[in-house]
């Protein structure tokens, strides 16, 4: 038995997972772009908000955040 802690695991697999229920209702070419969007500029967008915006909640990790966006977005 492998024991992975969840603090390690960054926004990646959250992503993959909702991507395949995105999938289901709006087509493979739709999910590759979000994909993609997800992987050039999520990163970038996380550093932004830290250094640049007051959050009201501040939340602990990123990926809490990502998985807000993606709760939002379907």
């Amino acid at each position: 038995m492998v024991y992975i802690d969840s603090n390690d695991i960054r926004w990646g697999p959250y992503v993959k997972t909702w991507s395949r229920k995105f999938e289901e209702k709006f087509g493979e070419f739709y999910t590759e772009y979000l994909l993609n969007l997800f992987n050039t500029h999520i990163d970038k967008g996380l550093v932004f908000v830290r250094k640049n915006c007051k959050e009201v909640i501040k939340q602990v990790r990123s990926k809490r955040l990502v998985v807000t966006i993606i709760k939002k977005s379907v």
